[in-house]
């Protein structure tokens, strides 16, 4: 936190911040991937910019400015593997990167293990605004959901981010679970109430969840990620991955990467 000089937009509003260093939210913002400051960055005179890569037709012009630009899109475990080294490298931090690499793979590992040979369900992943957005094999949400024993429902869409869909479609899919994004603006009850859903296997079933909010998104590809993983994975397999395995796992993480332990886990 000491090196950082400038933040996202939504600081204030990043739970995470808050619990591990307050301070950081009090820092300039520089706008988000959508409307990035360019100007208020360089006046900031960092030695070092991280963007997402969604933002690459802007780097010649960042550079033009004298910054020195990285560009990250870990949408896959491995692509995730990725980027945290390659910041570790830009950051001189590199065995603290493979410190982390250890326990995500650690963690992963041991919810491999427990969840062993028992069956897949198939779950549908709604996204943050909709119940009738999902996401498709492209995106990391897919590997949360085979990392926690799943099938993913939409594994046939094409669309590289959340895809549109109809109530047909889901229905059509008929998932056993349905599972919110940690940022949803609706919450389980008003999918257990949607009248267009109420044959589908996971509403009939009472097989809706939203994922953990109460730290961070972690159905985002960040290094807490894989807590989306074990969290999912208690869900799918009560039997194999317990609620209190997920909550160790999220103590030893943020403690030891944040400096504090969590007084909620949802």
């Amino acid at each position: 936190q000491d090196e950082l000089v400038g933040v996202e937009a939504k600081a204030d509003k990043r739970t995470i911040y808050s619990l591990s260093a307050p301070e950081l939210q009090s820092l300039p913002s520089i706008g988000t991937a959508k409307e990035f400051d360019l100007e208020g960055c360089a006046a900031l005179t960092p030695d070092l910019v991280i963007v997402p890569a969604k933002l690459k037709d802007s780097i010649p012009q960042m550079e033009e400015l004298g910054l020195t630009v990285l560009a990250v899109k870990p949408e896959d475990q491995d692509k995730l593997y990725g980027a945290i080294d390659l910041l570790a490298q830009a950051t001189n931090t590199v065995a603290r990167g493979e410190e982390l690499k250890s326990a995500i793979e650690d963690n992963l590992l041991s919810l491999h293990e427990a969840i062993g040979d028992a069956e897949a369900p198939t779950v549908y992943m709604a996204g943050n605004s909709s119940v009738l957005q999902t996401a498709g094999p492209a995106m990391y949400q897919n590997y949360m959901i085979e990392n926690a024993g799943g099938l993913n429902a939409a594994a046939s869409v094409e669309d590289t981010y959340w895809a549109e869909v109809s109530y047909e479609q889901v229905l059509d899919w008929d998932p056993d679970y349905i599972i919110l994004a940690s940022d949803a603006d609706y919450d389980v009850d008003s999918v257990l109430n949607d009248a267009a859903l109420a044959d589908c296997t996971a509403v009939r079933e009472g097989h809706v969840y939203q994922l953990p909010h109460a730290i961070e998104s972690v159905d985002s590809p960040v290094p807490g990620s894989f807590l989306g993983s074990v969290y999912l994975g208690s869900v799918l397999h009560p039997e194999q991955v317990s609620e209190q395995f997920y909550h160790d796992c999220a103590d030893t993480f943020y403690t030891t990467y944040y400096g504090f332990t969590p007084a909620s886990y949802e």
